[in-house]
């Protein structure tokens, strides 16, 4: 199936497109909301809710190095890759999460709050969730296994690469992004591992992360969501943009 990815933002009556470089899908969330797009089935905003730091959310994750970064959650107490031990960084079941209703599909939510030098943007070049029975892995070396052979429940890089660039806005503390991906991939029961990479892209292309750590949470019951714009917000914002453009074009036309 052809992947479809579409961003739309409007600023000062503009519409920023998603670009493709060196065969690499962009999309570019990095100027904040309204900014979003969609890969492989799952939606991706750009968004700002504060606050967002320990205390007020539940992450699951924490992951950071310099100048890339790839994470998992997991309750191992020595963890893999660039996972951040702690309370913070822990195994989470499907069953925990609550669904999100957009466009009359439901999907679970993920939000991401960034931590980069001057608040600059991160590009996130891997996202894939994992799905596995029984017992959460207490193996490192199993849960590498997973991600090294083991095929995901969903991948945003499925259908082709993409490479997401996201602002970190006012650092940790404030969210960032957050992406909406279709239950139907998850299911509704199991572990869930949701591995995450950030840095350049293949291409030499993008962001590296470069300060403190990443943070995701999920959307549960105890946990904030952030509600979705609806596909006629959309239409609508689109029609405001693609109008302003016109009638700016008839005022130069015409001075």
């Amino acid at each position: 199936m052809k992947n479809k990815i579409t961003v739309f933002a409007i600023m000062s009556a503009s519409l920023a497109l998603v670009a493709t470089s060196e065969g690499i899908s962009v999309i570019d969330l990095s100027g904040g909301p309204p900014a979003q797009g969609s890969a492989n089935g799952a939606y991706l905003f750009a968004s700002d809710p504060q606050p967002t730091g320990t205390g007020v959310i539940d992450p699951f994750l924490r992951e950071q190095n310099k100048p890339s970064e790839f994470g998992i959650n997991t309750s191992i107490s020595k963890p893999p890759y660039d996972d951040k031990p702690g309370p913070w960084t822990h195994d989470l079941k499907v069953s925990s999460l609550a669904t999100v209703t957009y466009n009359s599909v439901n999907y679970y939510q993920f939000s991401l709050d960034g931590n980069q030098e001057m608040n600059g943007p991160i590009s996130m070049t891997t996202f894939k969730i994992f799905v596995t029975g029984g017992d959460p892995f207490t193996s490192d070396t199993d849960l590498m296994n997973l991600v090294d052979t083991g095929t995901a429940a969903f991948d945003l890089n499925g259908a082709g690469a993409v490479r997401v660039d996201i602002t970190s806005q006012n650092g940790s503390g404030s969210g960032d992004m957050y992406i909406l991906v279709p239950v139907s991939d998850i299911g509704t029961t199991g572990n869930l591992y949701l591995y995450a990479g950030f840095g350049l892209d293949s291409a030499g292309g993008g962001y590296e992360s470069n300060s403190g750590f990443e943070e995701w949470y999920a959307s549960t019951s105890n946990q904030p969501r952030i509600t979705a714009p609806d596909g006629g917000s959309t239409v609508a914002l689109l029609g405001a943009a693609l109008a302003g453009m016109y009638f700016l074009r008839r005022k130069i036309a015409h001075a």
